[in-house]
């Protein structure tokens, strides 16, 4: 029998028990008496073959007990025993009852906080479809380590990739946001990204649509998607901004949607701008030496590997080093899964706390088994005590006699 089915037996038992233990009562009398039957028809006498049947089925009660266990039906018995056992072992001893409880209650305290950070960092999924073939690439040098990804590189990249299906661009931006409900001018940030980036991610907007392949094109329109945070506090979560204005550094913007509220960027951003935007009229798209503050996320096409897409874009760095050494010359590529892009260096220090408290709870566990080594021991010397002076008494009572 498998374990859902003993399961479902255990329930049905649960909730029909008056009802199963009528049946059961019903079905063992009815054997037992045809039985009986069967051994008067043989000749023997109508008592003792009664008493033969009662004995081959050994004892309605025990029989009864046996059906109950195969069912399951002592489960919830057997359990409250136990937990009334275990409260009035612990009302007889508040004091022990408090210090084991509280040693405990701060180990599992201490494990679960933990654990819930690790959950949230390390294996809570990612927003984003198929997050497993996320990639993000940076460029690297020998003497900085990491760096941005020059703009004209990354066009490269895209175009002579087979092992990435989709690659999007990333640039950082700042503004300073007037009017929106705010009586001075704020700060806020935001990313210009290609207009495939959503694509890439899997996400789709809340409210509005996605950017249009001709807003990654220098020139283009002035349009935006607002965060979902920034949408709720300074346009009050109107299902109705889109089309409105805002004014960033001057310019005005039109919004065109609101991003999803799971939405998760590797920085914290209000707004997210096509890559068209940042483009018009600003160097760092046609420099190829200058990197600014950016990335790119690849989404890795169906079977390849990151080992492949590695190696691949390895290559194709190498090329452009020989090809554009002023601007390449010792620059490389790294590839990072995505949910390694977000926990960044604090992998191995989430673990090695998880370590420690799973530790501390051993310690308190070792503490609480101790408590009651010491518990254990010291009514064996009581009784001890209380044998030893029994045996005295005794003693000097047949002295006296």
């Amino acid at each position: 029998m498998t374990l859902w089915s003993r399961f479902r037996s255990w329930l049905r038992t649960t909730l029909g028990r008056s009802r199963m233990e009528s049946e059961m009562d019903a079905e063992l009398r009815f054997h037992i008496e045809a039985y009986a039957e069967d051994l008067a028809r043989k000749g023997l006498p109508r008592p003792e073959a009664v008493r033969e049947a009662r004995l081959e089925f050994g004892g309605i009660e025990r029989a009864k007990e046996e059906c109950r266990e195969a069912r399951g039906a002592t489960f919830l018995e057997s359990l409250a025993q136990d937990i009334r056992f275990g409260l009035r072992t612990l009302r007889k001893s508040p004091g022990f009852t408090a210090v084991a409880i509280l040693t405990l209650a701060l180990g599992i305290g201490a494990n679960t906080a933990i654990f819930s950070v690790v959950y949230g960092v390390l294996l809570a999924p990612l927003p984003y479809h198929d997050a497993s073939r996320l990639v993000v690439l940076n460029e690297t040098t020998p003497r900085v380590g990491n760096v941005s990804v020059s703009y004209p590189n990354f066009l490269d990249w895209r175009a002579q990739s087979r092992a990435f299906s989709q690659m999007a661009y990333i640039a950082q931006v700042s503004f300073n946001l007037a009017g929106a409900g705010v009586s001075q001018p704020e700060n806020i940030d935001g990313e210009s990204v290609s207009p495939n980036f959503l694509s890439v991610m899997g996400v789709r907007p809340f409210l509005g649509r996605d950017f249009d392949p001709a807003e990654g094109k220098s020139g283009t329109q002035r349009v935006l998607l607002l965060s979902y945070q920034l949408w709720q506090s300074h346009f009050g979560a109107d299902h109705n901004v889109v089309g409105r204005s805002i004014t960033l550094d001057g310019n005005d913007f039109v919004i065109i949607g609101v991003l999803p509220p799971d939405y998760r960027s590797l920085d914290r951003i209000d707004i997210m701008l096509p890559i068209g935007v940042w483009a018009t009229n600003n160097p760092s798209a046609t420099a190829r030496e200058d990197r600014g503050d950016s990335t790119v996320v690849g989404r890795l096409a169906q079977g390849a590997p990151l080992a492949q897409a590695r190696a691949e874009m390895e290559g194709i760095a190498a090329r452009l080093a020989k090809e554009y050494p002023a601007a390449n010359d010792e620059f490389g590529v790294r590839l990072r899964p995505i949910r390694d892009a977000f926990v960044g260096n604090l992998k191995t220090e989430i673990l090695v706390l998880l370590a420690a408290v799973i530790f501390v709870l051993l310690i308190a566990s070792a503490n609480v088994a101790n408590l009651f080594l010491v518990r254990g021991a010291a009514r064996t010397s009581l009784y001890a005590w209380f044998a030893a002076r029994s045996g005295a008494d005794s003693r000097e009572h047949w002295t006296l006699k």
